[in-house]
Formats: C-alpha cells, structure tokens, sequence
C-alpha cells in the first residue's frame, strides 16, 4: 500500500447469494477497492449483532453491505446515528436485477451499481463516499484539468437554449457524449423541471431576477456531471428519499426519470440551510443505456454545510477551473473577438459585472432566508406564551442533572474523536496549513469544555453527596431524640 495515500479502513460484507460469474465480478470491485485503503471482507452468515461487536471495536470509514441486508438491518444503520451529517458511512451495493419495494424508514438511502460499470468507475464513486470532504461537489469525480461549466438560472429564459448550449460544449462533442445525447437532454429536462415546476422557480414571474438555481456541467473521457444546487426548504432528508425512491407508479416524474436515465444519482439536503444539490452522471460504460430496467446507482443522504468546498453561486470568472455556460441567444449578440478591440473588452466587464450581481442577489437570499426563519421562530415563540409568561418548569432533580451534564459530556468526547478524524484526513491529504491549525483550535476548545463539563459533573456529585451525607446525620440525631422521648415517657 502506498505510504503516502489515506489509511481507509473498509468493511466489505460478502453476498453469499451470487451466483459464480457474478461473485467473480464481485470481486473485482473489491480488488478494485483496494486502492483505497484496507479492504477487510466478513461472510454474510454473521448476524447483525456479530457486526455489531465487531465495528464497535473496530473503527471503519465505509461498511459495504449486500443490498437485502442493507435495507433490513437497522441497528447498523444507527450504529453511527440516524441523523448524523458526516463521518463514517454505512451503504449497500447489488449486482443484478433488484425490486425495491417499501421505503426504508431512514433519512439516507446509499444503494451502488456493481453489476456492470468499469472498475474505475468504481473506484471513482468508492472514493467520494468515504470521504466527507469529496462527498460533495464535482471536482472529486473529474480529472483534474477538466473545465466545468457554470450558468445561473434566473430570469426568463429558454430550456431549449440551453440544452443548444450544452450540446456545444467542446468536451461533449471531443469526447464522443453526443451518442448518450438523448439520456443528456432529459436528465437536463428533469433538473429544469424540479426548479421551475416543483421548486423555487414556480414564482419566477413575479420575481424575475433573484436566482432560482446554479446549474454546472463538466465532462472528461470516463464520465459526464451535471450538478445544480437551489433553496426548498419544504425537502425534509425523509421527503427527498421519499421523492427519488424508485417508484413504477410515477414514470414521468422529474425524480424518477433522472434516476433511470443516469448511470449515477446523489441527492444531497444541506440540513441548516434548507437547500439541495443535485449530482447526476453518465459512465462511459453506459449502464441506463445498456440496461434501462436496472435500479443504478442511488444515493440520497442528508449532508452539513461545513463539508461543502464547492459553494454554488460562485462566479466563474475568478475561478480557473470555471466557465460561463454561453447561451444561444448571448452567443449571437456575442462581439466577434478581434485583437485590440475595445468592444471585447467592454463585453468581458459587462460579464463581471453580471456574476457580480447575481452573488450579490444570493447572498441577498440567504440573509433573507435567514431573517425569515428567526420571525419563524419568533411567532412560535409568542404563540406559546412568550419566554415571560411561560409556566417555569421545576428544577431538574440531581439524578436528571447529572444525567444531563454526562450526556455533554458524552458529545464533547465524540466531538474531539470527530475533529482527531477529519484531522488525521486532511493530514494525508495534503491540505493546507491554516486549515490544519483551524482544526487544531478546534480541539483545543473542545478540550477545554470537556474538562468544564467535567468539573460541573464532580461538583454536582460532590454537592449531591454531601447533602445526603448530611440528611442521613439529621436522620439519625431525629431518631435518637425519639427513641430518648420515648424511654423518658415509659
């Protein structure tokens, strides 16, 4: 294994119902996987509570399991926590034909493609799931000097200008996508259709010119990405697995049609924010094509802000690995480049001054979403009775007290084992330095109020003892008087 690469640490759950041919693909991907880090495989004979055990004592990145085991074993989902944003990450793989038929009750569904695609393109997905910090984004799925493509939707435009304009993009054309150019157009129909019909953009006519969603295209040689991130405060992490969950019953939805006819699908909810990013991708393998009744890759998963790099709204002129997305319509009023041409120029400027008050509207949104989630609150607040007039609870009893400080206590130690983590991963990613020393206050001031924590917690008990020890004392000095009443009175 090279030293220099992330000691992954992956469990892989052997599904012992393949048949030979498909057990031998199996493991190629597990080879493939190797890669990565440390591959350790369990027989699927064991029981969930052997798994149990085991990955409690020992500490791994990613579990894989057989997709039936997947859905059913529920007390290794929540081994990590239910609603946990981050960290180590529990998913399923299949490689045949599978039904899916009763919606798990979680808020993430991770189910991956091993039937047919490459091994490459395993790998390729393998690695931005193990890692939080490539777990959103496109970049971590592209070569490195590949362009990406970005264009804000907001104010009226045309779905069939922009469709024009991706067909145009040269990595399209150079790298042969134009033969899945059926499957490109309706994924870009379906991403068009869930902000404009079912999202942010259904108010578009009255309020033309805030951005409804940022829409970004990259392709190399192996894979195609569209990506689009847009504000819908409505999607719960359950209702987004609820709306991408494979269902016969709605063939024509936006959801259900980006999930047949991409290779790859990841819905993310940005919990504090409200917001979703959406990242669909065709393989050069071409697995929606080859197989359509085949349930690919899936992966819905709630996700924190903190872990997202590649911010939306972002203007592209000030980012090298960025392009504006030129429609039709801009490329026909374009200026002809022509050398010492002011005009050019000029049109650039005006191109700056475009991104530059687009990211001024969205930050313009956020702050409005948030001021509208503090009047939120503050309505609820005055509804219940106002923090004055509320009925004041009784002080919590000293086995309530002690109870709460532990449970801080608790989440202090697992915050500084979370922070020691994304440590030891930046670490042997190479990241840089104020991003490590960042980290390293981080701990530092978790530090600190673990041991506040546990201060208050020995006070507590301290105090606690001694107003038993001394209601015992005033117990017996009560039944000595008594007892010395009682003989005086005989």
């Amino acid at each position: 294994m090279d030293p220099r690469r992330p000691a992954y640490k992956i469990a892989f759950i052997l599904d012992d119902r393949l048949p030979k041919q498909k057990s031998a693909v199996l493991m190629s991907h597990v080879n493939a996987i190797r890669q990565l880090g440390e591959v350790q495989l369990f027989k699927c004979e064991k029981t969930e509570s052997d798994l149990i055990n085991i990955f409690t004592e020992n500490q791994f990145h990613l579990i894989l399991a057989p997709w039936h085991k997947y859905l059913t074993w529920s007390r290794l989902e929540a081994l990590y926590g239910l609603n946990r944003t981050s960290g180590p990450t529990f998913a399923g793989y299949h490689c045949e034909l599978i039904s899916l038929n009763e919606q798990p009750p979680y808020l993430r569904t991770i189910l991956l493609d091993f039937s047919a695609p490459s091994t490459s393109e395993t790998v390729l997905t393998v690695r931005s799931l193990i890692n939080d910090i490539s777990r959103s984004g496109i970049k971590s799925l592209l070569s490195h000097s590949t362009t990406i493509y970005q264009d804000t939707w907001a104010g009226p435009q045309s779905l069939g200008n922009k469709l024009d304009s991706v067909m145009r993009i040269p990595e399209i054309t150079n790298y042969h996508w134009t033969r899945r150019s059926t499957a490109l157009r309706i994924c870009i129909c379906a991403l068009w259709s869930l902000v404009y019909e079912e999202g942010p953009g259904k108010t578009e006519r009255e309020n033309s010119g805030i951005p409804r969603a940022d829409f970004q295209i990259a392709a190399d040689t192996n894979c195609l990405i569209m990506r689009i991130c847009y504000y819908m405060p409505s999607w719960s992490p359950k209702a987004a697995l609820q709306e991408f969950w494979p269902d016969g019953g709605r063939p024509a939805a936006p959801s259900q049609l980006l999930a047949r006819y991409s290779d790859f699908l990841r819905v993310h909810t940005i919990v504090e924010a409200g917001d979703v990013e959406i990242t669909a991708a065709l393989f050069r393998s071409g697995m929606s094509e080859k197989k359509p009744g085949h349930i690919h890759t899936l992966w819905v998963e709630p996700i924190s802000a903190r872990i997202v790099r590649e911010l939306p709204f972002s203007n592209p002129l000030k980012d090298p690995a960025m392009k504006p997305l030129i429609t039709n319509t801009a490329q026909e009023n374009a200026i002809p480049q022509a050398a010492g041409d002011s005009r050019l120029a000029k049109h650039s400027e005006n191109d700056e001054e475009k991104y530059q008050l687009i990211q001024e509207a969205a930050e313009k949104v956020r702050a409005l979403k948030n001021l509208l989630n503090d009047r939120e609150n503050k309505i609820m607040e005055m509804r219940s009775g106002g923090i004055s007039t509320a009925k004041l609870p009784p002080p919590p009893g000293p086995e309530n007290l002690v109870e709460a400080l532990r449970e801080h206590l608790v989440e202090s130690i697992l915050k500084i084992k979370q922070f020691e983590q994304e440590l030891t991963s930046l670490e042997a990613n190479g990241a840089a330095k104020n991003e490590i020393e960042s980290l390293h206050v981080k701990i530092t001031n978790q530090t600190k109020k673990e041991q506040v924590w546990i201060d208050k917690l020995e006070r507590v008990i301290g105090a606690y003892r001694e107003a038993c020890h001394g209601a015992c004392h005033k117990l017996n000095e009560e039944n000595g008087n008594l007892c010395q009443f009682k003989g005086q009175k005989t």
